[in-house]
């Protein structure tokens, strides 16, 4: 059974209302802002084995003594690792007050600090660069690919899927309060791969059967509306096997590694959207207005 959908019809509104979103998205990326990590604002990162089940409001009750706005998780099997990040650059006579707070509140012989990292604020402003050129440079390979393989429509409308989805993730790690790691640049990387796997069908079954030079509207809008069904279908079902298999991993996965899957999950769920209803609205507005000048001439 082939799926359809009205694209010709339907096109303004699915425009309209991803300008909608793509804005909200990106003022709630802005205010309240995302949560950036040390690696991108400089400070501290401790990681703390306490051999016994903690609370994130104990951990948070003792670090508040030193810097009242640090990010505490709780990971490990019995809940006995705690992570802080401090944008503090802590001196080594902070860290020995922090341990000291620890082993009086849970006994010296039981704490066990696993690792200390400090970022200078320096390093942490060429971290925050460099991610942002691999992640711009990511959206130009994308662009100059689809460009070359494709067609220059196909290319834009790529780029525009890709812009959207970032907005998504980076808007709604802004809502959950998710932290801006280097772990969460890598999820915005997958997503901009995926965010073309799934719009791939569409891609080619349009330059596959553009050969035949179009020169009328109804011509147009019966490829753009035969190649959305099978999109539709593709995005579909590679959209539910990866959901499925990330629901299933974050079931395995230490509380740590869940916010880099989550941002994924809210990743391709987005793609799903974009690939679907935002890329082919695009292109068939670039194209049918090809068409529109060409009749006219």
């Amino acid at each position: 059974m082939k799926l359809k959908f009205n694209l010709v019809t339907s096109k303004k509104k699915c425009l309209a209302m991803s300008a909608v979103f793509a804005v909200i998205f990106v003022l709630l990326s802005l205010f309240p802002g995302l949560n950036a990590g040390i690696e991108f604002k400089g400070g501290s990162a401790l990681v703390f084995d306490l051999n016994s089940s903690v609370s994130q409001e104990e951990i948070k009750a003792l670090v508040d003594k030193i810097d009242s706005e640090a990010y505490i998780a709780i990971s490990g099997a019995e809940k006995n690792i705690a992570f802080i990040n401090s944008r503090i650059v802590f001196t080594d006579a902070q860290n020995k007050g922090l341990v000291l707070l620890f082993s009086e509140r849970y006994g010296a012989s039981n704490v066990k600090l696993l690792s200390f990292k400090k970022v200078p604020a320096k390093t942490a402003k060429t971290n925050l660069r460099n991610s942002l050129l691999a992640l711009a440079a990511a959206v130009a390979c994308v662009g100059i690919y689809t460009a070359i393989r494709f067609g220059l429509p196909i290319a834009l409308c790529s780029v525009v899927a890709i812009l959207f989805d970032i907005a998504v993730v980076c808007g709604m790690s802004a809502v959950f309060g998710f932290q801006a790691t280097s772990a969460f640049v890598v999820a915005l990387l997958a997503v901009i791969c995926y965010s073309v796997f799934s719009s791939i069908g569409f891609f080619s079954k349009i330059a596959e059967k553009r050969k035949k030079n179009m020169r009328t509207q109804s011509e147009l809008d019966d490829l753009a509306e035969s190649c959305m069904g099978l999109n539709l279908k593709w995005a579909g079902y590679c959209s539910v096997c990866l959901l499925i298999t990330f629901g299933a991993v974050l079931a395995l996965v230490p509380s740590s590694a869940m916010q880099p899957l989550l941002q994924i999950i809210i990743g391709v769920m987005s793609s799903f959207c974009s690939s679907v209803f935002i890329a082919p609205a695009v292109w068939h507005s670039i194209v049918a207005n090809g068409i529109a000048k060409l009749v006219k001439k």
